[in-house]
């Protein structure tokens, strides 16, 4: 709940102050026992290796606008009615960006959905559509239904273009060394008793076929793989690659 609440908004309420206080109250106290069974289990170097890539990483927009695919449910809307979505997708785009809220803020995803799915052609109907309050019927209500009237008329939007996964774009020879490299992967992880994604992501494991390290130093090269990485199953991988 807290989670949702207006942050924006001043002075913070006593609960939002408890919750952000908790938020970090602990933090001390679990890395402490974090670093205890690291430390135990002979993982802390692996983990630190781990948490200096991700203080690494920095954030880049998205290559793809957002758009109504975007959200969650819309292949359940009938594809004549992908216009009316789309016209609701935007009025809430719009009226979040006006307001400087987040969309979910204005209506949520189901919303869009359930208006898609059962356009309302009058405020008693808008009262109607699940997951709609009373707050947000009287104060969108005018605003949605002159949605649902444009969107009626709108031209369907293009369908979204699915990319191939990477691997599909392996030739046959690097398809087959990707596929051993993830059985090694899997086999490996159950022996650790930790997921595939902790030994190597799929995305490392496109990049070792991509670059072929013949070196253990040549492995390490590989942005994202550290020295405990190239030095634990280096070995493995430079037999595999053979």
């Amino acid at each position: 709940r807290m989670q949702r609440t207006d942050w924006g908004r001043r002075p913070l309420t006593p609960q939002q102050m408890t919750y952000a206080q908790l938020d970090t109250h602990y933090l001390p106290a679990l890395r402490r026992r974090q670093i205890e069974r690291l430390t135990a289990q002979d993982r802390l170097r692996e983990a630190q290796e781990a948490f200096d890539f991700l203080c690494q990483i920095r954030y880049s927009e998205p290559a793809e606008p957002r758009n109504l695919w975007s959200m969650k449910g819309t292949r359940e809307v009938e594809r004549e009615q992908t216009g009316l979505l789309e016209e609701l997708w935007l009025w809430r785009e719009q009226t979040a960006q006006r307001q400087e809220r987040p969309p979910f803020k204005v209506v949520n995803d189901r919303v869009l959905i359930e208006l898609a799915l059962n356009p309302p052609s009058s405020l008693r109907e808008l009262g109607e559509i699940p997951g709609l309050s009373r707050h947000q019927v009287d104060r969108y209500g005018s605003e949605i239904l002159r949605a649902v009237h444009r969107g009626k008329d709108r031209p369907l939007p293009d369908l979204p273009v699915s990319s191939p996964r990477p691997e599909a774009l392996l030739n046959r020879r690097d398809q087959k060394l990707y596929q051993s490299l993830r059985q090694w992967r899997s086999a490996t992880a159950g022996e650790r008793g930790v997921d595939p994604d902790i030994i190597f992501s799929n995305d490392l494991l496109l990049q070792i076929v991509e670059h072929k390290p013949a070196t253990v130093e040549a492995l390490v090269a590989i942005p994202a793989i550290g020295a405990w990485k190239a030095e634990t199953y280096g070995p493995s991988i430079l037999q595999l690659l053979k």
